[in-house]
């Protein structure tokens, strides 16, 4: 690249370096940023990165030629069809982006107080109710807090009412973030081989699905079969918002500001003159999950 960096090794590059750092991978960069400045290359399999911490540059990237670095590298195992503020490029980035954006308005946040401060009471509650000068894990309540604020502004699921719900919500947003052997060997492929991404997404997502109907139509296997909690927590988000469109349900929450801005009933093509105005079903579906799981 023509960039001061680490010596790549054949077909890894520097990945071996970055899982294998004795902290992790962002003090290995650290590292590396010390060892060849604020400007330097390595490479991710026989992708090449460029890593910058200059500031003058960074703004430079960032603000005066935005539109140069405007889209996200996709990530593995990112299927090519998934649409959402992560995963779109170009002017389908910012339709989105613009038909979402008043739905985080300081009136729309305001609206949803009121749910946010019962939610905040409830945790203090439990606080009190803890023993003096006992230890106990905050974290845990912290962490479930967060779930019944999601629960309740973004799909106006009340958590203390519906409690089994939110458990299972909450086990499979924490089972996102957990260690998945499968996963993992498919997204290490997905690094290494990107040209065969494609193979690597569809085998994933199919496998899921498939596992996923045999939990349904068979009990008994959720004790053998873990099933993607990414494609678990979809499947559900789902049927929420299809209950909701289908009953005409209305509540003050962030899925109702995001159905109000989406045509739910029709898949709107990119060439319809809607589109530029309006979400499509997928589009609601992938970004009510990407904040549900970005807030968590």
């Amino acid at each position: 690249m023509g960039l001061p960096g680490p010596t790549p090794r054949f077909f890894f590059g520097n990945l071996i370096e970055l899982f294998t750092h004795s902290r992790h991978s962002a003090a290995c960069l650290a590292d590396w940023t010390k060892e060849y400045g604020n400007i330097y290359g390595y490479f991710i399999g026989h992708t090449p990165v460029i890593c910058v911490s200059d500031p003058d540059l960074l703004q430079e990237i960032f603000i005066t030629k935005f539109s140069h670095f405007h889209s996200r590298r996709p990530l593995p195992l990112q299927r090519h069809d998934l649409r959402h503020l992560l995963a779109s490029k170009d002017d389908e980035w910012k339709r989105q982006r613009s038909i979402i954006q008043p739905t985080f308005s300081s009136h729309k946040l305001k609206e949803m107080k009121t749910i946010i401060n019962q939610c905040i009471n409830e945790l203090i509650e439990k606080l009190d109710q803890q023993k003096p000068n006992v230890e106990f894990d905050i974290s845990y309540l912290l962490q479930r807090t967060s779930m019944n604020i999601i629960l309740n502004c973004a799909f106006g699921i009340n958590a203390h009412a519906n409690e089994k719900l939110s458990e299972t919500f909450f086990q499979r947003c924490l089972q996102v973030f957990e260690f998945n052997i499968f996963q993992t060997i498919l997204t290490i492929c997905s690094i290494l081989l990107p040209e065969l991404n494609f193979l690597w997404v569809t085998f994933f997502k199919y496998t899921n699905i498939f596992c996923l109907w045999l939990c349904d139509h068979i009990p008994f296997i959720n004790r053998f079969i873990d099933t993607d909690p990414n494609t678990w927590l979809l499947y559900h988000v789902e049927s929420i918002i299809k209950q909701r469109c289908l009953h005409g349900i209305e509540r003050i929450d962030l899925l109702q500001s995001m159905i109000d801005a989406t045509d739910v009933f029709q898949k709107i093509s990119p060439s319809s003159k809607l589109s530029k105005y309006r979400l499509n079903l997928d589009e609601l579906l992938n970004n009510i999950y990407l904040f549900m799981i970005g807030g968590y």
